[in-house]
């Protein structure tokens, strides 16, 4: 019995703290109804009820209590945030904002609402997507032979890539070439080379630069490059 009692109060906290954070929509036809994750625009309504999703038409709906901090966006492309307040009025939301005034907002007067905490996810959402750094480039390999009067023999090797994002922008260049000509070396040089693009709002940006060289026909042990810049 007394387990029986303890299940039934602690399902009924769980209810209550799921409906302490619902909104509450009082629907044309009497109905009112407890939703999360509420969301408005577009003259439709999506939310959550308990696992499943609802749409409800913006015109079904007769009043509005949001007990959580939500954002208000205004047809007139002002926005508020605060949460609702129960009063006598017969407006359509009575909100609470930060200063301790109550603003009743009539149906027509709102474009968009949406919860705070949604707010905060698509703002870090954008920043994510805005600071992801994305890598592109190509791989080429090569060996040509010919054969006649001598034989030749050449083998190429070129990697590009490049790593692009909102703010900067880096590439890696790796190149070798080795080649023969009736048994004898004609070529036999490799190269690694860097640059990184730092872009600015004004669209300027900076470079730096730098490279690796050997070549062992020109007779070049290790050549190293340095160089910074700017351009536009």
């Amino acid at each position: 019995m007394k387990s029986s009692i303890f299940s039934i109060f602690i399902f009924c906290l769980l209810l209550n703290a799921l409906f302490a954070e619902s909104a509450i929509l009082k629907l044309s036809n009497g109905n009112s109804i407890n939703v999360t994750n509420f969301h408005y625009k577009s003259a439709k309504v999506s939310a959550s009820y308990f696992d499943g999703k609802l749409n409800i038409p913006w015109q079904k709906v007769e009043s509005l209590f949001l007990p959580e901090d939500h954002i208000i966006y205004l047809a007139d492309g002002s926005h508020v945030l605060g949460k609702s307040h129960k009063t006598k009025s017969k407006s359509f939301i009575d909100l609470k904002i930060s200063t301790g005034e109550i603003i009743a907002f009539q149906k027509e007067d709102i474009f968009e609402i949406k919860a705070l905490s949604q707010y905060k996810n698509d703002i870090k959402a954008e920043v994510a997507l805005a600071n992801r750094r994305v890598w592109s480039g190509h791989l080429d390999l090569g060996y040509l032979l010919q054969t006649g009067n001598t034989e030749d023999s050449k083998f190429n090797f070129l990697l590009k890539t490049t790593r692009d994002s909102k703010h900067d922008t880096f590439h890696i260049n790796l190149s070798s070439i080795q080649g023969e000509t009736a048994s004898k070396e004609t070529a036999n040089r490799a190269k690694l080379s860097t640059r990184f693009d730092f872009k600015t709002k004004n669209s300027n940006f900076f470079f730096l630069l730098s490279s690796l060289e050997y070549d062992k026909i020109k007779l070049i042990d290790l050549r190293t490059v340095l160089g910074l810049g700017m351009g536009k």
